[in-house]
């Protein structure tokens, strides 16, 4: 058995690749997969707490339509994140940890490089040249710099397979490219930031319209219908999964404060400066964060590809005349005008004429696709260099790079340092003190001794230099310089140096019951000292603790929410517990009220009728969850009972099981007349169609994974019996040979004995 698996890695590129993939990602992130170091800044702040929560209710029985704790509640599942497939299956499998995170990255790293290797096999590469950009891909500075935002990290690792299943899609017979193609857009649009599905829904569209044009004029009108008839069928399966997003967003749209979009200054937010094309040779600079160097968060500035990456890319130009090569760098420098927002108005006329383009900021973003085009264009000189270099170039080449980046040490470390290197006590602390220099001279240093290795090795050949040791040489030396770079920057962009496990022993000794209520309790801020957690878990704590907060750190807020945040009664009202009735009802334009010991509530103008349903009511939790509460109300007048959750599409009242009218209390909550006397109230969350599908979206999530799985075993399978068979013919043929020959022989043999006697 081993000696078969390790024939079929070695007989087997596609394995060899991922192979060496699987090292270098573990090589590259060995501390985080073993829990040594976790992941810093928002992914720790707004990514873990809500996935985190909503394993917690797939744990306990509960479908996470609404988070109670967080802006005074909010509606779980307008959030897409929920729904990326991914996620959601590890829910209904464990609750989620700080490891599991950790994990989750590292495999969409890996993903990120297979799916580069496997898009560039599709578009005829050969083994090494797709192993070079998907090892420049999977490790480029829009993984290691953006690494604390998972949904660019998501979009960044799928895009390879979007395109690879697109034109699968359109171009194979086989039945399942649809299910495969429609699961993994779906993943790129549910996972990933939407700005980098509205230009691939934008680029499928494209491509449609130029293909339709194609096949119309030259009459292929076989070929036009196949093209449009595999894409209509992929709809299905896309609407299946995505009719529960779709439904959610048409509520959410409306209520949130950036529904309508955000401003040209807000879109123009995050974008890349001339200067920033530093990192594309000294990517380790991103170290440096005085005196606002960058302009920008230096998250977006990364865009290393490696130093043979961007060597390849620029001699691309001399190829340009080649077609595929001319739309590339047509391609590239489009996004590179899209991504310098405040230096060409390219960004800004899409703003203004593109649809969509007004709802998403940071420009950078777009750096993803010229930085995959440069790769791109990279496999086409390397394998267009890789027949025609001599020995003799390859030693000058590799000695005009060192003696550059020798020269360059020299210089930051010995002629222009201003100041010494600071004292060294750990790498995290270390690399934030360094200035321009330093970053210069240890990028410098390390380049040159990769390139150093890679020279002793082409002197130290003795075999004939052949073009394919050239091609393990740059894939060698690929490796090396991507592995080394994101060691030296991971500090910076993607580990915080707290373990996983003490923050999680803490998040474990939490109850984290959702049934559980307290509804007399005051609502928290969310820096609450009652709420701290080991670091690095510091914001968004209310959701370990089970506690309600008034705010908290998300990517919306509800438009009622922010009116209630401006409101002069706000830090009056935003602690109220999760039921009470006001003792003091005013209007939302009456400004005489003198703040008191009293609780208030707050009503519009056009229902001053309520102001005498105030009094005093025993109110006693029965039973609940992160979707609904049941409480006992007991009270001698009719008064006005104010539940502070905010007021969203999908809530009902109840009083004895009689459902009842939820009136707008308090700019963005909840409030119900209840009768005198004992009454049972339940406030429920059930959005009916957001239910619906949601079970839709879980069914056809499972029934889509069961078919490729099926399909995958069976074409496995398949080729398995298919390479049998072709073998055992090729035995037989052998045979056969060998019996003719044998057969012959012994002919000639007695032919020859015959005429001697």
């Amino acid at each position: 058995m081993p000696r078969s698996f390790f024939e079929n890695i070695r007989n087997s590129e596609t394995l060899q690749a991922f192979l060496v993939l699987s090292i270098l990602v573990f090589l590259a992130f060995f501390d985080i997969i073993i829990g040594a170091s976790t992941l810093k800044w928002d992914i720790i702040d707004a990514n873990f707490p809500f996935q985190a929560f909503q394993s917690y209710c797939e744990q306990q029985g509960s479908i996470s339509l609404w988070d109670p704790y967080t802006y005074l509640g909010s509606a779980m599942h307008s959030k897409m994140a929920m729904y990326y497939p991914l996620r959601f299956i590890s829910a209904q499998i464990s609750e989620y940890t700080l490891l599991k995170l950790n994990i989750e990255f590292v495999l969409h790293i890996l993903v990120a490089g297979f799916g580069m290797y496997v898009f560039s096999k599709q578009k005829g590469f050969k083994h090494l040249t797709a192993l070079f950009v998907s090892v420049g891909y999977m490790l480029s500075g829009f993984f290691v710099g953006n690494a604390q935002h998972m949904s660019w990290v998501i979009s960044g690792a799928l895009l390879p397979w979007v395109l690879w299943s697109y034109f699968l899609l359109v171009t194979s017979n086989r039945f399942i490219r649809i299910p495969l193609f429609a699961l993994i857009f779906f993943s790129f649009i549910s996972g990933g930031y939407p700005a980098f599905s509205i230009v691939a829904c934008y680029g499928i569209g494209i491509e449609i319209i130029w293909k339709t044009i194609l096949y119309s004029k030259s009459k292929q009108y076989s070929q036009l219908k196949k093209f449009f008839t595999s894409q209509i069928f992929a709809l299905i399966p896309l609407l299946l999964l995505g009719g529960v997003i779709i439904v959610s967003h048409s509520d959410m749209v409306q209520l949130v404060a950036r529904g309508n979009g955000v401003s040209l200054t807000q879109a123009l937010f995050g974008s890349l400066r001339p200067w920033h094309a530093i990192t594309t040779v000294f990517p380790f600079m991103i170290t440096y964060i005085k005196s606002n160097f960058w302009e920008i968060d230096i998250a977006f500035v990364n865009m290393y590809i490696g130093i043979s990456g961007i060597l390849y890319t620029l001699f691309s130009i001399r190829l340009i005349s080649q077609k595929n090569i001319l739309k590339l760098w047509i391609f590239s420098l489009f996004f590179i005008a899209l991504s310098l927002g405040n230096d060409i108005p390219l960004r800004a006329f899409f703003y203004e004429y593109v649809p969509l383009y007004n709802i998403f900021r940071f420009p950078a973003l777009f750096r993803l696709f010229f930085m995959w085009s440069f790769l791109l264009l990279a496999a086409y000189s390397f394998e267009y260099i890789e027949t025609r270099i001599t020995k003799k170039q390859i030693i000058t080449i590799l000695c005009v790079i060192i003696a550059a980046y020798t020269s360059l040490a020299i210089y930051t470390l010995f002629v222009h340092t201003r100041n010494a290197f600071p004292e060294y006590v750990n790498w995290h602390a270390f690399v934030f003190t360094l200035d321009k220099t330093h970053a210069i001279s240890i990028q410098s240093v390390t380049i040159a001794f990769i390139y150093i290795c890679g020279l002793i090795y082409v002197l130290k050949r003795k075999a004939l230099f052949t073009s394919h040791t050239f091609a393990k040489l740059m894939v060698f030396l690929m490796c090396t310089d991507m592995l080394t770079a994101t060691l030296l920057q991971k500090a910076i962009t993607v580990t915080n140096q707290q373990d996983a496990f003490t923050a999680q022993e803490k998040i474990d000794s939490l109850p984290k019951s959702i049934h559980t209520w307290d509804i007399h309790e005051q609502a928290l801020n969310q820096y609450h000292p009652s709420l701290q957690i080991a670091k690095p878990l510091w914001r968004n704590n209310q959701i370990f603790y089970t506690k309600r907060t008034f705010d908290g750190y998300t990517s919306f807020i509800y438009k009622h929410t922010e009116i209630l945040y401006r409101s002069p009664y706000f830090d009056t009202i935003a602690r109220y517990p999760l039921f009470y009735v006001p003792q003091h009802i005013i209007t939302e334009t009456d400004t005489t009220y003198m703040c008191s010991s009293e609780k208030i509530a707050i009503i519009p103008d056009s229902m001053s009728f309520l102001k005498y349903t105030t009094g005093q009511a025993q109110l006693t939790f029965i039973e609940g969850s992160n979707n609904f509460f049941t409480i006992h109300a007991e009270t001698s007048d009719s008064v006005l009972l104010v539940c502070m959750q905010n007021r969203y599409p999908g809530w009902t009242a109840y009083i004895n099981s009689q459902e009842t009218e939820i009136l707008p209390v308090n700019h963005a909550c909840m409030g119900i007349i209840i009768p005198n006397g004992t009454s049972e109230i339940t406030f429920s969350y059930k959005p009916r169609a957001v239910i619906l599908f949601h079970y839709i979206y879980q069914y056809s999530l499972y029934a889509l994974c069961i078919m490729l799985t099926a399909s995958t075993l069976l074409h496995t399978l398949r080729n398995n019996r298919h390479h049998g068979i072709i073998k055992k013919t090729e035995h037989v043929k052998r045979c056969n040979s060998l019996l003719k020959i044998k057969c012959t022989f012994i002919t000639k043999y007695k032919d020859k004995k015959r005429c001697i006697s």
